[in-house]
Formats: C-alpha cells, structure tokens, sequence
C-alpha cells in the first residue's frame, strides 16, 4: 500500500505536467511559430479553416498535420497579416467565434467542404497580388513580404526564401515568412 501511494502521486504529476504544457501552447506560442512547426507537403499548402484549425494539407488535399488555434491566436494573426483593411475586416469576421480547442478530432482531420475549399483556392491563386496595399506591404513590411505573393504549393514559397503556402477561409492562397 505504501508503494501506490508515490505511483499515484508521480501519475498525477505527469498529468499536471501535460496539462501545463497544453495551456503554455495556448496561450504564449506565437501563431506564426505554430503554423511554422507544422509538417508540410512540397505540393500541399497551410489552411487556416474558419473552425480554428490550422491544417497542413498534402497534394492532394489529405490533412497529414494540424493544430488547434484560440479565437486569440487568430484574431492577432489577422491583425498581424492583413495587407489592408478590407482583409482585416474579412479574417476579424471570418473568426470572430473560431476557436480550435473547440473542434473535434473528426472535424479537425476531417474538415467540412475540403474539396469544394480546395478547388476555390485553386482559381484564386492564378494571379500574383498586385494590389497597391499589397506592394506596400512588400516596400515598408519586410518581415510579412511573403504575405503578398499568391501561391498554390509550398515548394513556390520555399523558392524566395518564405516557409509556406497558407490560406484563410475563403480567400487566396499566400506566403507565409
């Protein structure tokens, strides 16, 4: 009986432990850094779904990697990587009451409308992002250049020196620094 009592006590520990580390992911990573420690497809992109879930998705459109994002952690992303306000506006709506912690595991791996998303972005990314917002944000912003060009796989944004392809809800497919 004497020997359960520090096996008890060393379990909850590790659960306390777990549990710490769950919170720390939530609240001080920034999105960025999350988004960036995804595992990525050279022919696949990001897509950060309007539930909150942030999904590498391969060439194919499969989700081999996601993580869960607080409504927080997507309202500073789109403060941070909104090219104007019109797109500011847009991704505040678009997640106004996302919150990853939220979703299940089903959804998560499994997300509603992927092919029809998939086949969108596919048209949106034709063309490059020649908006004069945009070009400034290239100019003044260094550090969120990558957010101007359009793209449709990984692999384009690896070739100028950017980690990803990512997407929001509904709109076009982007570089991500």
């Amino acid at each position: 009986m004497k020997l359960l009592r520090p096996t008890i006590s060393l379990g909850l520990f590790g659960i306390a432990v777990q549990c710490a580390a769950v919170t720390n992911t939530k609240s001080q990573e920034s999105t960025l850094d999350i988004i960036r420690g995804l595992k990525q497809d050279p022919e696949g992109f990001t897509d950060i779904g309007a539930d909150g879930i942030a999904r590498s998705l391969d060439g194919q459109g499969n989700v081999i990697d996601f993580r869960r994002l607080t409504n927080a952690q997507l309202l500073k992303l789109a403060q941070t990587t909104s090219v104007d306000a019109e797109e500011l506006e847009h991704n505040i709506a678009a997640w106004q009451d996302a919150d990853g912690w939220k979703v299940p595991l089903t959804q998560a791996l499994n997300p509603p409308n992927k092919a029809e998303d998939i086949n969108n972005h596919e048209s949106m990314a034709k063309s490059i992002d020649t908006r004069p917002a945009a070009m400034a944000a290239m100019q003044l912003r260094a550090d969120i250049w990558c957010y101007a060009i359009t793209c449709t796989t990984n692999i384009e944004c690896r070739r100028i020196h950017c980690t990803g392809c990512s997407t929001r809800p509904y709109q076009r497919r982007y570089c991500y620094p």
